[in-house]
């Protein structure tokens, strides 16, 4: 990275408690995103409690930034009430949270929403399928607001998203069955 870059994005994952620590130790984020918390990596992680405290370590003592969480999973909200820094929620149906969506729709051609912040609210529509995927497109929407971005140069980005292959991608055989 030099002066040339405004942005730098990186994913921290783990598979062993103490790798996000690690990693955010190195990176020393303004911003953290913590999208959702499952029952991966259960084989390393042995319970979903250590799971949780590793997510949450990207947002340690040592983070001055703003943690945008998601409003959607109750492991992260359970971040989110513990966490010190400057704070969002975020996601797909919290009405909590800073960016949400309602009138959620979904067909074979991906999914539309209405994208409300505060009390603006703009029409979505994305080509990608899942509730999954508006949750994140909401927590992306929020951090890019405070980044200083309109809503409607968000609204002309997300014109612009494209489909990842065998992401829950559809796909028509020849009689006629989608294929997700």
């Amino acid at each position: 990275l030099n002066d040339s870059h405004d942005i730098f994005i990186c994913e921290m994952g783990a598979k062993l408690p103490g790798e996000i620590k690690e990693l955010a130790e190195t990176v020393v984020p303004n911003y953290a995103v913590i999208t959702g918390i499952t029952i991966q990596h259960l084989e390393t992680f042995l319970t979903v409690e250590n799971v949780i405290k590793t997510k949450a370590e990207i947002i340690g003592d040592y983070f001055k930034g703003t943690a945008f969480i998601s409003g959607d999973n109750k492991y992260a909200l359970n971040i989110y009430e513990n966490a010190l820094c400057e704070k969002y929620l975020a996601g797909a149906n919290n009405k909590n949270g800073l960016v949400y969506a309602e009138n959620v729709t979904m067909n074979e051609s991906g999914s539309s929403f209405t994208m409300v912040y505060g009390e603006r609210k703009i029409p979505v529509s994305i080509p990608l399928l899942g509730m999954s995927n508006i949750h994140n497109v909401c927590l992306a929407a929020a951090v890019a607001l405070k980044l200083g971005l309109a809503l409607e140069e968000i609204e002309i980005a997300l014109t612009r998203l494209k489909q990842i292959p065998h992401r829950l991608s559809v796909s028509t055989s020849a009689n006629g069955v989608h294929i997700i």
